[in-house]
Order: structure tokens, then sequence, then C-alpha cells
């Protein structure tokens, strides 16, 4: 993946160009069109997701909780904990996401410390808001 295409990301946009390198190395890229299910609650969780474009909907039990978009991250919940998806999540707009499986994580760990700073707050905001999309 593009360094630069992260630098673009809020989310990944203060990073040095040589950590962004290492990133980039680990991460993936996907598109997915409108009204698809992304995660589903229940399920393992392998890999989390990074929105570039698009938004999405994030759902516990068939009820919408949240809406994501450009620079929000999700499925770190599950990855994080390692436990099952606590949320579905499902396109709103058609999406381009950037993908790191949980061994990225592991890692990005040891790498790239601040970045896993960043998961963990996030996933910390998501609790306390109660939007834990993951």
């Amino acid at each position: 993946m593009d360094p630069q295409v992260l630098k673009s990301i809020s989310f990944f946009s203060d990073l040095s160009d040589e950590d962004l390198k290492v990133l980039a190395a680990r991460a993936a890229e996907a598109s997915v069109g409108e009204d698809r299910e992304i995660v589903r609650e229940g399920d393992y969780s392998y890999d989390f997701f990074i929105i570039q474009e698009g938004k999405a909907s994030v759902r516990q039990d068939g009820k919408e909780i949240a809406e994501l978009g450009p620079g929000e991250v999700f499925g770190e919940a599950g990855v994080m904990e390692r436990s099952l998806r606590n949320a579905t999540v499902v396109s709103k707009t058609p999406m381009r996401l950037v993908t790191f499986t949980h061994w990225d994580l592991d890692h990005l760990r040891r790498q790239i410390p601040q970045v896993i700073e960043r998961l963990e707050k996030a996933f910390s905001e998501h609790q306390s808001d109660g939007s834990a999309p993951g």
C-alpha cells in the first residue's frame, strides 16, 4: 500500500514517513459497495478496519447505535480483546477501507506503539459512549 494514502487518513496523518512505510507494509485495502455487511455481531474477530472513504452503520441487536465515517476505526474491540464481534457494521455508502489483521497488530505493537495507543484510545471511547463497533 502507498504510505501517502495512509497519510491522507486522519488517524495516521501525523505519523513519520518511516512509520508510514512500516504501516503500509502491513496494510491492505478493501472496497465495499453500499449496503454490505462488513462485520457481523457474534463472528470471530480477525481484523480491524479504518475508513478511508464512505459511511457505515454500527448495529447491535439490529438497532443502529452509531454512524462512522472517514478516519474512524471499527473492529478493534474484538481484535484487541480476542473476542467475538460485539456489533454488526454495514456500509451506508460505497466505502474504501484499510484493514489490518490481529497478526499485524502484534507486529505494530513492537514497531509503532503509538498506533496501538491510538487504537486503545478509540476502543476506550467506543466503550464509554456505548458504540463499540467491533
